[in-house]
């Protein structure tokens, strides 16, 4: 006992002797409504801009909130943003949207990290399972709900979301974070920064997390995973100029069953478990000049390079970017934003039992320009958003993506009001282009040696996906405690990914006679959806912070005459009509924290999961200067949120569990 108070007392001492040689972040939960109204945003415009100013939904979760949700994982962060759809499928994947369209490739979702796409170009949509951080170095997630194409592209159909993280200059000295629980075997997150000479930060990061396999009709399954990290950052700053350059590598494997597992001998169907190994990196690079009046060059370079072993789609991608913006002022709220981006990509493919590609390898590019104009109307009038993106890629060729955005508001920030028309495209992918999946083998008539063989092929002549999208929203400080925003949107949607019969064929190999039936991608769904978010922030006690939103969604799809597609209706149609969220933060005292993230979500339309309702909980205690303690509770209402159902790889999907989770911190210095 003597021991433990000497080893507390130095840890104190050491820590109260160097709180004051910290340079802190800024700390947004921190702020006074006002004040967070004028914090800036850039996912938006791609510039710094209010967030009371900026025409468009945007929903912002700082670090602070992440840390004080218990959130030891970069993708269920995401679950924070009210207006994001986040389902698990089992104790590693993830489906995430915004606005519809969700399963494990959620296609129509840019995302982003410090503007660097981990949009997949060979399946669509985001491989969720390979992506994490060490949460510390997170300053805040936008993500901004609608079309984001006339500034990011192609894919940035229903949303944008875009992780940023703090510079160097704000993660100076050292943090340690570990965690374990019965589910989550242990995780273990450190961070060093440092300053290699005057203007010149540095850190390096590293994490490591492993999770044990969840259940599925209350049996184990197999989907237990690790993944690892080690990631550097270094930024500088001189005169009008600022840089960084950072880089990262990862490795892991992921267990899971393949549910419905296809073999060329009797019973065909069959279940079986396997593991998925990934490796990856990046490195990135940034420079930026800004001038006294406000104007700006930007210049970023990016390289990314990702590999997969598995039994499915066993390959590697490598892709180079490159991207140049220029800020000019043209008058008193007059902004015009240029800028020119480029990038390849090329992978090399290996075939198996379930997937191939022809050709195996393959470059694809991707070169665009866009102009984005902000102009005041008049002198404290309206200000109108004139925004237009020319993309020209390997399998569409040329696509305009234009956007009108319109914003009046007052001179106090008590309001503001909004409305957008938009388009935007998803484009195909080299699995709908050029893959070939084999999705069913069945015997005929209950004979073994007549077999059923079903294909699904890519098809060369894809259009891209198309969405008209109008959108209308305000914004009010209510009172100095209560901020509100309500969105409303209607979207139209055309030339949506179908799949529609071939040819048929019968074969006979090694005795077997085959009919083999093949579908192929198609443009055949068409459809619309409407609905809204309303999303807000409560303080009505100063140590007491309420924030969250609704979110409603109506879907109405449909298949173009002549069209023979089997399903995939179900698939882009199954999802939840409400979504609620309600995160609550209650400072007990200056050394204890309680907080409580309540989620609701409405049934599946076509699933078979029900309405349901989550609940976790969190205590905190500041032990001493830089040092916290935290006891975590997760699902601890309800049965377990059962999996979603994926698509295209029918791995099975696994229910969360209720789990405790203890969550110890190192900070020097302290805060």
């Amino acid at each position: 006992m003597r021991r433990l108070r000497l080893t507390w007392g130095i840890l104190a001492w050491i820590g109260a002797a160097t709180v004051n040689a910290r340079t802190p972040a800024e700390d947004l939960t921190g702020l006074s409504l006002e004040e967070l109204m004028a914090v800036e945003v850039v996912t938006a415009t791609r510039s710094e801009q209010p967030l009371f100013e900026t025409p468009a939904a945007i929903d912002v979760v700082t670090g602070d909130q992440i840390r004080r949700a218990g959130i030891t994982r970069l993708p269920e962060a995401l679950r924070l943003a009210p207006g994001v759809q986040s389902r698990p499928i089992d104790a590693s994947k993830m489906a995430i949207t915004m606005r519809g369209f969700n399963n494990r490739f959620a296609n129509k979702l840019l995302v982003l990290i410090d503007g660097r796409t981990i949009y997949s170009p060979l399946f669509a949509g985001v491989w969720w399972e390979a992506q994490d951080l060490v949460l510390d170095d997170v300053d805040r997630i936008e993500a901004v709900r609608g079309p984001g194409g006339a500034l990011w592209g192609a894919n940035a159909v229903n949303g944008v979301i875009n992780i940023l993280t703090l510079p160097a200059s704000q993660t100076q000295g050292a943090s340690i974070t570990t965690a374990a629980g019965p589910e989550e075997r242990g995780t273990v997150a450190v961070r060093y920064g440092g300053r290699l000479a005057p203007g010149v930060w540095y850190r390096v990061s590293g994490k490591t997390i492993r999770r044990d396999a969840l259940t599925s009709l209350g049996e184990r399954a197999a989907d237990g995973w690790h993944l690892s990290r080690a990631a550097a950052r270094v930024d500088g700053e001189r005169g009008t100029d600022a840089w960084s350059l950072d880089g990262e590598l990862f490795g892991g494997r992921f267990h899971q069953t393949m549910e419905d597992g296809l073999s060329w001998s009797p019973p065909y169907a069959v279940s079986y478990d396997f593991s998925t190994e990934v490796r990856g990196g990046h490195l990135l690079g940034r420079w930026t000049r800004r001038w006294e009046d406000g104007e700006d060059l930007r210049l970023s370079a990016v390289y990314d390079g990702y590999r997969r072993r598995d039994m499915l789609a066993p390959g590697r991608w490598h892709t180079l970017g490159l991207d140049l913006q220029r800020g000019l002022i043209l008058g008193s709220g007059d902004r015009l934003i240029a800028g020119l981006e480029a990038r390849g990509t090329w992978d090399e493919l290996e075939s198996s039992d379930r997937f191939s590609f022809s050709p195996a390898s393959r470059r694809t590019q991707v070169v665009s320009g866009f102009l984005h104009h902000e102009m005041a109307l008049a002198d404290r009038g309206p200000k109108l958003v004139l925004g237009a993106k020319l993309e020209h890629n390997s399998f569409t060729g040329m696509e305009v993506l234009p956007s009108l955005r319109c914003l009046w508001s007052d001179q106090q920030r008590r309001w503001a009001v909004w409305g957008a028309v938009s388009r935007a495209v998803r484009l195909p992918t080299r699995a709908e282009v050029e893959g070939e999946h084999l999705a069913d083998l069945q015997p005929l008539s209950g004979n073994p040696a007549d077999l059923l063989v079903v294909r699904f092929r890519g098809n060369a002549g894809l259009r891209a996906e198309e969405l008209v999208a109008y959108e209308t929203g305000v914004r009010a400080r209510l009172s100095p405690r209560v901020n509100l925003e309500a969105t409303g949107f209607y979207n139209v949607y055309d030339d949506l990914l179908s799949g529609e019969p071939a040819t048929t064929w019968l074969d006979t190999i090694s005795s077997v006679r085959q009919l083999v039936v093949v579908y192929t991608g198609g443009n055949m769904i068409s459809g619309r959806t409407w609905g809204g978010e309303v999303t807000g922030e409560v303080r009505p006690v100063p140590g007491w912070r309420a924030r969250g939103g609704y979110a409603y969604l109506r879907m109405d799809l449909h298949t173009d005459p002549g069209s023979q597609d089997p399903g995939m209706l179900e698939y882009l149609g199954d999802n939840p009509r409400h979504r609620a969220l309600l995160q609550s933060s209650i400072d007990l005292g200056r050394r204890v924290e309680l907080d409580a993230v309540l989620e609701y979500t409405g049934r599946l339309p076509y699933g078979w999961q029900d309405r349901h309702v989550t609940l976790d909980l969190r205590l905190g205690w500041q032990l001493g200067p830089g040092l916290e303690l935290a006891a975590i509770g997760r699902n601890l209402i309800g049965s377990g949120l059962s999996g979603l159902d994926p698509e295209l790889f029918d791995t099975l999907a696994t229910a969360s569990q209720r789990s405790l989770l203890a969550e110890l911190s190192w900070r020097w210095p302290g805060r």
